[in-house]
């Protein structure tokens, strides 16, 4: 019997990691679509930019999400960009796959792969925008 890599998520570990994205990804669309984009606090909750005065890359999504859910889609644009990213990969993690319940976000090698390069593309979005705020 040859053994089996100790590497490997069990299937256990697997469905918990997909039910808490999914959990995740659904309560983050339920309250963007609640709260509009007034009824967010004024205050900054990034610790960046409190730290610098400077944007982080992600500053913005929040905003943008909100404006999404409501279809205010300009103003989700000029918060950032990449809330239409991001709100898509949320509303892919609702949506199954036929075998094994798992959505269709969570495929191996492509999803690892599509994360880097969404994450690399979105620091240098941030470092671009450090740089225009300069």
């Amino acid at each position: 019997m040859t053994p089996v890599p100790t590497s490997l998520p069990s299937q256990r570990t697997q469905i918990s990691t997909g039910a808490t994205a999914r959990f995740a990804a659904a309560a983050v669309l339920v309250v963007s679509a609640i709260l509009s984009v007034d009824q967010l606090p004024q205050t900054s909750a990034c610790w960046f930019k409190s730290a610098t005065e400077l944007p982080c890359p992600g500053c913005g999504l929040t905003r943008g999400f909100c404006s999404i859910s409501h279809g205010e889609l300009q103003a989700a644009w000029r918060y950032n960009p990449f809330s239409f990213v991001f709100y898509a990969a949320a509303v892919a993690v609702l949506i199954p796959r036929p075998r094994r319940g798992r959505s269709f976000i969570m495929r191996e090698p492509y999803t690892r792969i599509a994360i880097a390069g969404l994450m690399m593309t979105l620091w240098i979005f941030g470092a671009w925008r450090i740089l225009q705020s300069l």
